[in-house]
């Protein structure tokens, strides 16, 4: 690739000096005129030959495909995200119920949106043996830490599956 890159920026260089000259010497009028069209045409032609023995017919499906995979790869580096962002989230509850003296498991539900912002869309929590009073410090401190509602708050028993 570095020498297809080299090969041409040669061929640039000697056909802009053979340009100029050509063009200094040409005088004015209309053989300036002609001498610069041939010059354009000269160049196009320099810019043009490496593409002399490539198959162009393959370029549109080369390219559909590596947009799909783009596509697949960026689909599936995004769901590796937002897991690994549920799990921060998670952390974080933990940290805030064991700061409430609340022994939880915290399940995050989440996804992003057309615009790539993260919405929750529920958050579940198993507690051990928490009264009603702690439960409802920990929903709000959560909804406040977290900017979503008391209700997207689940509350799991220890029996639930």
């Amino acid at each position: 690739m570095m020498d297809i890159l080299r090969t041409l920026m040669v061929r640039l260089f000697a056909g802009g000096i053979l340009c100029a000259a050509a063009t200094a010497l040409a005088g004015g009028g209309a053989r300036r005129e002609s001498v610069r069209l041939c010059c354009v045409c000269a160049m196009m032609l320099i810019v043009l030959s490496p593409m002399e023995g490539a198959d162009l017919t393959l370029l549109p499906q080369s390219r559909a495909e590596v947009e799909r995979q783009i596509q697949l790869a960026l689909a599936g580096h995004g769901e590796t995200r937002l897991e690994a962002i549920a799990r921060q989230l998670e952390s974080h509850i933990s940290d805030i119920a064991g700061a409430e003296s609340i022994s939880c498991i915290p399940a995050v539900q989440c996804r992003l949106d057309e615009n790539g912002t993260l919405v929750i869309e529920s958050i579940a929590l198993r507690c051990e043996s928490a009264d009603m009073d702690a439960r409802s410090r920990l929903a709000a401190r959560i909804a406040a830490d977290f900017g979503i509602t008391p209700g997207q708050i689940v509350w799991m028993e220890d029996d639930a599956p």
